[in-house]
């Protein structure tokens, strides 16, 4: 599984609290293209693809926490992959939209994925924040929407730490 899909899938395709929501843009159902609407976030930047931020290639050490009560750590390895979530509709699943990054004033990079299908909705904000160096953290929101229920809110945090090299034999996830 991929860095930033394995991301997204970590976070549960949580929203961030970075107080931008992009207007979703992206892949529709059938996965053709979708022309990019103005940004709906007031302040935020469009990140071209080719300026979303690296990781520094190499060992990390990330520790998770949701409002359900779950908790992760672990180390992984990376080949220095983009934030975010794979492009296009093979990454993202059948049914969800990719807002694209942006990035806020206070300088987080935000992007919003909404996924239909059988009668429920999830949509969820991430914001990643840090220098992808050394460290940097994940912050994010999911709405899910059942039809005839309630909306099921989660919200998580990952804090991510650069180890060094990947140890001898470790395969990358991106």
């Amino acid at each position: 599984m991929g860095l930033a899909r394995s991301a997204v899938l970590a976070a549960l395709l949580l929203a961030a609290l970075a107080g931008c929501k992009p207007k979703v843009v992206g892949w529709t159902p059938d996965g053709a293209p979708n022309a990019p609407p103005p940004p709906k976030c007031d302040g935020c930047t469009p990140v071209a693809p080719a300026n979303v931020p690296h990781l520094k290639a190499g060992y990390w050490q990330s520790s998770s926490t949701s409002s359900t009560g779950a908790t992760s750590s672990r180390p992984w390895c990376t080949h220095g992959a983009s934030i975010g979530p794979r492009m296009g509709p093979e990454g993202l699943g059948q049914g969800c939209t990719f807002s694209g990054v942006q990035q806020s004033p206070a300088g987080a990079y935000v992007y919003d994925v909404i996924c239909l299908g059988n009668g429920a909705t999830s949509d969820g904000h991430t914001s990643y924040r840090g220098d992808f160096i050394s460290h940097y953290t994940i912050d994010s929101i999911q709405t899910d929407t059942q039809a005839g229920e309630a909306p099921h809110v989660t919200t998580g945090h990952t804090e991510s730490h650069y180890l060094g090299d990947c140890p001898a034999g470790t395969r990358a996830e991106d």
